[in-house]
């Protein structure tokens, strides 16, 4: 069993207002499982990047909604892909977690798919 142990992380470039955390995590879990949202990903070296995905321009409500559901449904790839992950390394409770949020973004490109086949054109 690997020891527990307690890293500081800081981001490369610390932009005004960020803080520093301190993390206990088994050094397997850093480099076994990678949180999926181009946010939370810890570098070898332990620094957190943290990237926002891109929007793309809208010009209409329909193209916005276009918009919304591609990112719904990549998160429901991401976020399946993840608890795939912590079932793996047998954190049940991750895997739960990540489950419910699976039926969340479920739920939310559902609703997004309905109001597009039922948009008036």
């Amino acid at each position: 069993m690997e020891a527990v142990t307690t890293t500081p992380v800081r981001p490369a470039a610390a932009p005004a207002g960020t803080v520093t955390l301190t993390v206990k995590v088994q050094p397997a879990f850093c480099t076994r499982l990678q949180l999926g949202c181009d946010g939370a990903a810890l570098q070898p070296a332990g620094e957190p990047t943290t990237l926002a995905r891109p929007v793309p321009p809208a010009r209409t409500n329909r193209q916005m909604l276009e918009a919304v559901l591609a990112a719904e449904t990549e998160a429901v790839q991401r976020y399946t892909a993840r608890a795939k992950q912590a079932e793996e390394l047998g954190d049940k409770g991750l895997q739960v977690q990540l489950e419910n949020m699976v039926l969340d973004e479920s739920t939310h490109r559902e609703e997004t798919e309905r109001i597009l086949r039922d948009w008036a054109l």
